[in-house]
């Protein structure tokens, strides 16, 4: 078996005590591999505490260096399997910064390749890439599924052949649960032909796909996007862009092509609307298209320290520079709630970013110059077709405001 891994690099290896993530363990040892082996006990189970002392015991009899980390469920987190995936990934990934590599292998099987590829097309779900990949880069890391071309029940009887230890999840008979019916009832009975043909089917769907992104590769990158940049593509080919531009940003999200429908009508019938999450926002106001983090990155600028790579510049030769000359002492985002006056008269800043009809995203970092007491001196006037205002005291653009504190990527 090979595993098609470089010899010269640090590996993190995921180990569960079953018989994939074993089997992976032995060949990385009989390899010569430098890795380190992580486990999670996540305690759902009355033989968890067994079988973390029985991978103890075996990491040490090979003088393996292995990180263990307990947790208990939450139950206020409805989807236990989602809960899990970020409690393992985000401990994969404390480890990588400790052990100062950012390699991680995954014991992810044929069958799993499969069983994902089966659910995707069952779901009609929008995805990037159809079934799983072997390497794929995350947010910095660098994650391998070296035995994606041996099913599980070669690996079962390889554990048995060289008499390498595991433990098999009794979890995984419960057929209440889609993914292990399908695994039980469909995948395991497969044949070798049958197995070929479907990865035939993956490796066709995924070359379509590949030449749908070419298709939407301009817009992918492109920071705002127009409703007739939306309308040029059809609603599959929006599926798509959506999840691309989730990516950028350092999201997975799965959602069904129902919702991205609904979206893209809306947007066809020039419909504002705002969707969030705990994760991102999708904004449409105003003609605009955008898909951000739902949380924007609050900024404080003193205005005397201002530097020439900063992203704004104070404008001496505008007409309202005497407004906040003496008085103005920093930039920081306007808040909806301050007031502004005007010849005299005193406005909410949210009414005056609806009557420039500012779309919803800009409204959470747009700028305003602020005394030493708080209070709001000025705030640049929004400009539908982008920020180019000369006479304004404050000289920014706003598509860099925008990738600064509303794009930034998720660590």
């Amino acid at each position: 078996m090979k595993l098609n891994l470089k010899l010269n690099n640090k590996y993190i290896i995921g180990v569960s005590y079953g018989p994939d993530s074993m089997a992976l363990l032995d060949l990385l040892l009989k390899n010569h591999y430098d890795f380190v082996v992580c486990h999670i006990n996540y305690h759902l189970r009355e033989e968890s505490n067994e079988e973390q002392k029985n991978l103890e015991n075996y990491l040490k009899l090979y003088n393996i260096k292995y990180y263990i980390k307990e947790v208990n469920y939450n139950e206020d987190d409805k989807n236990i399997e989602a809960w899990a995936r970020n409690i393992r990934y985000t401990f994969f990934k404390e480890v990588c910064k400790k052990e100062a590599t950012n390699h991680i292998v995954i014991a992810h099987n044929e069958d799993d390749l499969i069983e994902t590829y089966l659910i995707q097309k069952k779901r009609n779900s929008i995805v990037s890439r159809y079934g799983l990949t072997t390497k794929y880069k995350e947010n910095g890391f660098v994650f391998y599924r070296p035995l994606l071309k041996y099913s599980k029940d070669y690996l079962l009887k390889y554990c048995n052949k060289f008499h390498i230890p595991y433990s098999i999840d009794k979890s995984n008979f419960d057929t209440k649960y889609f993914r292990n019916n399908l695994r039980i009832n469909y995948v395991s009975k497969l044949t070798k032909e049958e197995r070929k043909n479907i990865k035939k089917d993956i490796f066709e769907d995924n070359r379509i796909l590949k030449n749908k992104l070419g298709l939407i590769k301009s817009l992918i990158y492109k920071t705002i996007l127009s409703q007739e940049d939306i309308l040029q593509l059809d609603v599959d080919l929006f599926n798509l862009l959506i999840v691309e531009k989730l990516k950028i940003i350092g999201i997975s999200y799965g959602f069904s092509k129902k919702f991205a429908l609904d979206i893209y009508l809306k947007i066809k019938n020039d419909i504002n609307f705002e969707f969030k999450n705990n994760k991102f926002m999708i904004t449409y106001s105003y003609k605009t298209f955008l898909i951000s983090q739902n949380i924007s990155k609050n900024y404080l600028y003193i205005i005397s320290n201002l530097q020439k790579n900063d992203i704004f510049k104070i404008n001496k030769k505008s007409k309202f520079y005497p407004l906040i000359q003496t008085k103005g002492k920093y930039i920081k985002n306007v808040s909806k709630n301050d007031y502004l006056e005007i010849n005299g008269i005193r406005k909410k800043v949210s009414r005056l970013f609806i009557d420039q009809h500012m779309p919803k995203y800009l409204r959470n970092i747009w700028p305003g110059i602020y005394d030493e007491n708080d209070v709001l001196l000025y705030t640049p006037h929004y400009q539908e077709n982008g920020y180019k205002n000369k006479e304004s005291v404050i000289l920014f653009n706003y598509l860099v405001l925008i990738k600064c504190f509303l794009l930034y990527k998720i660590k």
